[in-house]
């Protein structure tokens, strides 16, 4: 292997499978890998393309919560569920208060769903935002229905901007008379569809830094 350095500051290092060449502002190669890896990270070709040859690991924010039992809502109340299990978790989310402590500044998409035994009354699904954990509180996310005697599934989302440590709770509100009762998942079949689609559920995922300016 033979290593050049030139008047002009570039570096030129060649061996007996190629040449990587090294200016001030550009290192021209054909792979770059960590000493152990193999195949390659990363491969170049000649196009202008670029292979990743193995697996991209890349940091993540985001949680899906539920409920680990049914929950009693009172008639004319609005009521926190508790959920203390989680799907999905990047290490955010507080079982203790049955909440997810944003991480990161920037936008974020919100879900959340409900499922309530029959009632004529209104019935509303919350995600509320308390800013820096605080015990302050605003719904960034919520949906009205009202069936009239039927079951209530409620599903709804929203993008918002969110600060690093506000907390995120799921809320229900109902007033159809009677107490009644929010499903939430009792057993271990957690990912079951009629656990997606038929349970109390909320979520967020981190978007980006994008300020939303809202």
């Amino acid at each position: 292997m033979s290593v050049t350095i030139s008047g002009n500051g570039t570096i030129t290092v060649t061996d007996g499978s190629g040449t990587t060449t090294i200016d001030s502002t550009t290192v021209k190669t054909q792979n770059v890998k960590h000493p152990s890896a193999t195949p390659n990270n990363i491969a170049l070709s000649s196009n202008g393309d670029a292979t990743l040859e193995r697996g991209l690991n890349k940091e993540w924010y985001g949680f899906y919560a539920f409920p680990g039992q049914n929950d009693a809502i009172p008639h004319n109340a609005a009521e926190r569920l508790e959920c203390n299990r989680t799907f999905l978790d990047d290490g955010n989310f507080d079982t203790s208060v049955y909440g997810y402590i944003v991480p990161k500044t920037g936008a974020w998409f919100v879900h959340g769903q409900v499922n309530l035994t029959a009632s004529g009354g209104d019935n509303l699904g919350y995600v509320y935002c308390f800013p820096n954990n605080g015990s302050t509180k605003y719904v960034i996310s919520r949906v009205r229905v009202k069936w009239g005697n039927q079951t209530n599934d409620i599903c709804f989302s929203n993008l918002v901007q969110l600060t690093a440590n506000d907390r995120l709770e799921l809320w229900i509100y109902q007033n159809g008379g009677v107490g009644e009762t929010s499903y939430g998942v009792a057993t271990s079949t957690a990912v079951s569809s009629s656990f997606r689609a038929y349970t109390a559920a909320f979520g967020a995922f981190f978007v980006g830094e994008q300020n939303l300016g809202f």
